[in-house]
């Protein structure tokens, strides 16, 4: 086994040893070897030439003696450990300890569950040179944890080992970021809110639709009266001709925590 010490008994007298490797010298001698990870899938032979210092002419038979196969050791990994506190949008940064020290493309996913006996969702899939994890909104409330198939540069695959997180995901502050009114503003065609949203579970957001027949903007629509209130859909009916139209969105967490609201409004009539 790759890492393993062989070694052989002297004979009683002196002798030149020869150990290689398939028919290549690896060392000479000695009388104990560690195999390394170049000896994997390949045969080990030692020589022994016995000789008689004081009759330099007489030959002794060569002792010889091999080896199976020497197979690789299976990696292993160890050492990776999830923060105390995790926070959806602040990045994880994890440290392990890979055994042998030849990494290859291990495979290393991230995963998550609403709790440890629950079914474990697929989320990305590390690479071993960038071990790292931003938390998103659909992760908060949720334990995570990290698939690890450790693989070595020659292929060898090891057991699959599971890290786990021991605290779930907490969710930061709704908040709304982009927001735009889209769709055709036109007499009975429909305009819709669209808005980037974080900060954990989304919940039922409030949209509320303002009409005037002036620019709106986020100083003076504090002061007009929602003509409809939330729908993040809205149609316009035929006499909101040359007016404008503006939406207030609020954004909500699935456990009513709300966040600020944000304003939109159409640029023309």
């Amino acid at each position: 086994l790759e890492g393993s010490l062989i070694s052989l008994i002297p004979l009683p007298l002196p002798t030149r040893v020869y150990w290689l490797r398939e028919n290549e010298e690896i060392a000479q001698d000695v009388t104990s070897i560690i195999l390394s990870f170049k000896e994997i899938n390949s045969v080990i032979r030692c020589l022994l030439q016995p000789y008689c210092p004081q009759y330099p002419d007489v030959i002794f038979s060569t002792v010889f003696a091999e080896t199976d196969k020497v197979d690789p050791i299976l990696p292993t990994v160890s050492g990776l450990q999830f923060p105390d506190n995790l926070v959806e949008g602040v990045k994880i940064t994890f440290e392990r300890t890979f055994f042998p020290d030849r990494e290859g493309e291990s495979q290393i996913l991230v995963e998550r569950a609403r709790g440890i006996t629950d079914e474990w969702l697929v989320l990305c899939q590390l690479s071993p040179d960038d071990l790292s994890y931003i938390p998103t909104c659909a992760d908060a409330g949720s334990y995570l944890r990290i698939s690890y198939a450790p693989v070595t540069k020659e292929g060898i695959i090891g057991e699959t080992i599971y890290f786990y997180s021991s605290t779930r995901v907490l969710p930061t502050l709704p908040v709304f970021t982009n927001g735009v009114i889209g769709g055709l503003p036109k007499t009975h065609y429909q305009i819709c809110a669209v808005a980037d949203y974080k900060g954990g579970r989304k919940g039922r957001c409030s949209y509320n639709w303002f009409m005037s027949p002036d620019p709106i903007t986020t100083e003076n629509i504090r002061t007009l009266q929602p003509v409809a209130s939330d729908e993040e859909f809205f149609e316009i009916p035929e006499d909101y001709a040359d007016c404008y139209m503006a939406v207030e969105m609020i954004p909500v967490r699935d456990d009513e925590v709300v966040g600020d609201p944000i304003y939109c409004s159409l640029a023309e009539p």
